[in-house]
């Protein structure tokens, strides 16, 4: 964990979320795993549920886009599964810095 994940993580723990991070999802057959999620916020009161994953990188934007899709193609898979599974799937999500939601 990076200390902007640990910065992020406890700042959304202050305003009353269940926090998550560095989580591995998605188990191998062969061993490893398909992914890790940074952090995973979930607002029981406010019922909203928000995924981040901080970077300090120098990569180019082309090789950044192309790990945070698929970071963020991790999360719509294993969120509901293995991280919140009591959400539903269809629960909307804030990915990253946008509003958008699946």
């Amino acid at each position: 964990m990076n200390h902007l994940e640990k910065l992020i993580r406890q700042f959304y723990e202050w305003q009353g979320y269940i926090v998550k991070g560095n989580i591995r999802v998605g188990k191998l057959d062969h061993g490893g795993w398909e992914g890790e999620l940074d952090v995973v916020a979930y607002h029981p009161l406010d019922d909203i549920l928000i995924h981040l994953e901080p970077s300090i990188d120098a990569h180019s934007w082309a090789k950044r886009e192309e790990r945070f899709t698929k970071k963020f193609a991790a999360g719509r898979k294993y969120i509901f599964t293995d991280v919140f599974p009591w959400l539903k799937s269809y629960h909307p999500v804030l990915w990253g810095r946008t509003k958008t939601t699946i």
